[in-house]
């Protein structure tokens, strides 16, 4: 009878501390977790979310550096490319291009008589941008044209999680949040793209015209104009606005002063 029982008795847990930390799993302390990190400022939760994944999506953009050819990249003025110079090839040069070279005057052809790839293609205020934080810091183009992408986009990830809170839950907002930075294509904010610069504008008009503030949101829109070609959609979208604000008037009361500022955004 005790050989039986000390058969079937079950082993003793051997506690391995930090390495099984049950209770640091369980669902009550993960409810916590998400209920204290829910608390903190609005702010607060935008830029923990927005920090993990850049931080990801550099890493990946390391690990992509380290395997690259380093004569497709080029450094600057002849030196060994840096991963600074990295973030700034594909199309980020040509926005260096501009800063440097501005416009070309006549657009160029190629042999068939079409126009070729040019500076035209792209939008002046991200350079524009960049040149004059240069002309305060000396930091040279590379390292400020990435920095404008992190912190217009650290700046985006605030804006579009409190846009987010209007309609949804603060758990629902971070969720929403993290998906649109978890998108393959936000990876472009972790290099010198004027992507960045244009979700921080974008985000800003969308707050301002969803709080009804119009007149506020006009100069954005002319910033936002000149960081990417987004100004017919814009447009569109301000139309169906309109008709919508016509059509539910009864329900909603559309004064005077708010349908001239809408037709004037």
């Amino acid at each position: 009878m005790k050989r039986r029982q000390q058969l079937t008795q079950r082993p003793t847990r051997v506690d391995y501390g930090f390495l099984i930390a049950p209770d640091l799993w369980n669902a009550l302390w993960r409810v916590r977790l998400a209920r204290y990190f829910l608390s903190l400022p609005v702010w607060v939760q935008a830029l923990c979310v927005y920090a993990i994944i850049r931080l990801f999506s550099l890493i990946v953009f390391s690990a992509v550096f380290r395997h690259q050819d380093k004569n497709v990249i080029g450094g600057e003025d002849g030196t060994p490319p840096t991963f600074v110079d990295f973030l700034n090839t594909w199309d980020a040069g040509w926005y260096k291009n501009i800063s440097q070279n501005g416009y070309p005057s006549t657009l160029p052809l190629t042999e068939g008589g079409d126009v070729a790839q040019n500076a035209w293609a792209f939008y002046p205020l991200h350079p524009w941008l960049v040149d004059r934080i240069d002309d305060i810091t000396g930091w040279g183009y590379p390292v400020i044209s990435v920095a404008v992408s992190l912190f217009a986009s650290a700046g985006a990830a605030i804006i579009i999680l409190a846009l987010f809170r209007l309609y949804v839950s603060p758990g629902r907002a971070v969720f929403g949040l993290s998906v649109v930075f978890l998108f393959p294509a936000a990876a472009v904010l972790s290099t010198g793209y004027a992507e960045g610069l244009m979700l921080l504008l974008l985000s800003a008009v969308l707050y301002l015209v969803i709080t009804r503030r119009y007149m506020w949101a006009a100069p954005v829109v002319l910033l936002l104009d000149l960081s990417r070609p987004i100004g017919v959609a814009f447009a569109i979208f301000m139309l169906f606005l309109f008709i919508d604000r016509i059509r539910r008037r009864h329900e909603t009361p559309l004064p005077p002063r708010e349908f001239v500022a809408i037709c004037g955004l």
